[in-house]
């Protein structure tokens, strides 16, 4: 596993080199199960004042586990939605003292499937699962609730954004993502199916009703609901 880890590390640092991202630095982050992900420290710091950055390098297999094959074409959308977001203008809105935002792409090697990406350097950021493993004793359900609706609230104004006229470009690029619409197929509605039979007396009188969920789904993935799709925010959790 290291000497893989470092072969990567190399790798994204070579791919690196003769940009404006060149790193001194490369920090291995923890947390994800998907890709490769570091802590950069540039060489040289950018005219904005940026010197951290956070890089993304995708492998054709989960970062988790090398068995599970999974296509670095999901590398090439994640550039894509976030180079279109800086055009989104709730990319950061703050709603009850809560600023929301997303990361913005500073660079992206379809050569070799990485992207850079903005840092938040800020002590007051945090992303949601270390906030809520952190202090989930201490979350009180107002508090719940304000961060609910927070985040409810960003996620609104993306999906309204993603689906006006004016994002029709979004739209038609994202369709070509066939590679993860599957794995979504699989992942939620054919594992549900395939898990009735281990739990009978639990989802046994069910077994009706999702099989129709995921023909209905397989029919509208290939096709069947053309002129009804809509973009959504597929990834919206906090992490395992």
């Amino acid at each position: 596993m290291a000497d893989s880890q470092n072969a990567v590390t190399r790798l994204v640092q070579k791919s690196l080199e003769a940009t404006p991202y060149a790193c001194k630095s490369l920090i291995p982050l923890s947390g994800g199960s998907s890709n490769y992900l570091y802590h950069g420290t540039l060489m040289e710091t950018l005219p904005d004042g940026t010197a951290i950055v956070i890089i993304k390098h995708t492998e054709p297999h989960l970062f988790s586990n090398k068995d599970f094959k999974l296509t670095t074409t999901r590398t090439f959308y994640e550039s894509q939605i976030l180079k279109y977001l800086a055009a989104f203008p709730a990319q950061s809105v703050s709603y009850n003292n809560i600023t929301i935002s997303t990361p913005k792409l500073l660079h992206y090697d379809p050569g070799t499937n990485t992207q850079v990406h903005t840092h938040h350097p800020s002590p007051t950021c945090t992303n949601l699962k270390s906030y809520v493993l952190k202090y989930h004793t201490a979350i009180t359900p107002s508090i719940a609730s304000i961060i609910g609706h927070s985040l409810g609230n960003w996620l609104e104004k993306f999906h309204k954004w993603a689906n006006s006229p004016a994002q029709n470009e979004v739209r038609e690029v994202m369709e070509g993502n066939h590679a993860m619409k599957t794995l979504k197929l699989a992942i939620n509605y054919t594992n549900l199916v395939t898990r009735i039979d281990s739990f009978p007396k639990i989802l046994g009188g069910s077994r009706d009703v999702f099989e129709s969920v995921e023909k209905e789904m397989l029919a509208w993935i290939n096709g069947g609901g053309e002129g009804t799709r809509e973009l959504i925010h597929g990834d919206f959790w906090c992490g395992k």
